[in-house]
């Protein structure tokens, strides 16, 4: 089960970091595009197949015994990060429900409108769509940096209380 969950981790880590090098790319061409005083729709991020990770590993692990073997502080790091992943996974989801009802159909008139009057700036529910991909791709980096932590953990059983989490889940406005 342990080597589950390191597989898991690593899977997170090499998935999240993809995306987030996509959307890092993605998000500076469209900035350059702007830049040069182009209008460019909005960069949206969208996934083929499933929007949420697979939620398997940390169920069975909750269903084994394996909660006998690992110390209550791994187990609970390990809680805490799944149920932060699941519930990212689930504003995800919410981005791409703007971007299907909102962003596409744009794309199909004959002349959309993601601009404001003065065409410098994305109307702002676009502009705000943008922002949460930002979010979203920080959430990413995060995370991934957050699963390597847990993966080395759980690579030397360390029954430290060092903390892996940074400060996922913090939004300035």
């Amino acid at each position: 089960m342990v080597l589950a969950l390191q597989q898991d981790l690593r899977d997170h880590i090499n998935v999240t970091g993809g995306f987030h090098a996509h959307i890092n790319s993605g998000l500076a061409e469209w900035e350059a595009a702007h830049g040069r005083g182009e209008k460019p729709p909005p960069y949206v991020f969208r996934i083929f197949g499933a929007e949420i990770p697979p939620r398997t590993t940390w169920n069975i692990v909750l269903q084994s015994q394996l909660t006998d073997l690992l110390e209550s502080n791994v187990l609970f790091k390990l809680g805490f990060f799944y149920n932060e992943v699941t519930l990212g996974a689930n504003k995800y989801i919410r981005y791409v429900e703007f971007t299907e009802a909102e962003g596409l159909p744009q794309l199909k008139a004959d002349e959309p409108i993601f601009f404001r009057n003065d065409g410098n700036r994305l109307l702002p529910k676009f502009e705000s769509h943008m922002d949460r991909l930002r979010e979203y791709n920080d959430f990413y980096e995060k995370t991934a940096d957050w699963a390597k932590c847990l993966l080395e953990r759980l690579e030397k059983i360390d029954q430290s209380t060092a903390l892996c989490r940074s400060d996922v889940g913090i939004s300035v406005l």
